[in-house]
């Protein structure tokens, strides 16, 4: 196992808090395991917080144009979290703010994929509402 000291411990804090600069707040639907209603309807969402002030980095990739110059619109919205986060594609993400409390998106998202990369967790994400 690893050890570090605890200038090398606060050294790879800071890194992390260079990397991950905003913080997330995840939900989850804690009616997924309740049955269907008589009709074969799965039970309506009842979100409830799950983890809070995850550390973070928030993009979108902006609209502009795609292949064959087709103009794309919209946005992809994805973040990034460390490693042993516990998300799945069922969450979905509150809100993220960043170092000062500052809202960086305006309403829910669902998670649409968990990608695993070399140093942490993108997650693909869909605005919800309208």
């Amino acid at each position: 196992m690893l050890a570090l000291t605890a200038q090398e411990l606060e050294g790879f804090r800071e890194d992390l808090a260079a990397m991950l600069p905003d913080l997330a707040d995840l939900e989850r639907n804690a009616s997924q395991a309740a049955p269907a209603d008589p009709f074969g309807h799965p039970p309506a969402p009842a979100w409830v917080p799950h983890l809070a002030l995850v550390p973070a980095s928030y993009w979108q990739a902006g609209a502009g144009p795609g292949p064959d110059t087709v103009e794309v619109v919209g946005y992809a919205h994805r973040l990034a979290v460390p490693h042993g986060t516990d998300v799945r594609e069922t969450d979905r993400v509150a809100l993220v703010t960043d170092a000062a409390g500052v809202a960086r998106t305006r309403r829910p998202m669902r998670v649409d994929a968990v990608i695993p990369r070399a140093s942490h967790l993108e997650l693909t994400l869909t605005e919800l509402g309208g």
